[in-house]
């Protein structure tokens, strides 16, 4: 029989001494949803740390939905994002979800 590891979750995580089990690289991630429009059909979740600007998921995005970057806003809960912003910044948690408009006045 092989020694019982600590440092092991019953989940399989690293413990590394953090009561949720899950390892400390994973604990400043975040995933995103990002609708356009309102459709539903229209999801797409992005996961990303919890410190970097919303400019690389809003860049992603547009290149993905091959949108203008320049002519498309995204919001989360009535706010207007700003790409320079953080998720941390607007205490954003696991499964919000961001929406982006085309033609937005600025």
């Amino acid at each position: 029989m092989s020694p019982t590891r600590s440092d092991i979750t019953n989940d399989g995580n690293c413990s590394n001494n953090n009561e949720g089990g899950v390892p400390d690289h994973e604990e400043n991630k975040i995933v995103l949803k990002v609708r356009f429009n309102c459709q539903d059909d229209s999801v797409r979740p992005f996961r990303m740390k919890r410190t970097m600007r919303f400019e690389k998921l809003m860049k992603s995005y547009c290149e993905l939905q091959n949108l203008d970057f320049y002519n498309t806003v995204f919001f989360c809960y009535a706010r207007r994002l700003n790409p320079e912003q953080t998720p941390d910044e607007l205490d954003m948690e696991d499964g919000d979800e961001i929406e982006a408009l085309i033609g937005w006045p600025m």
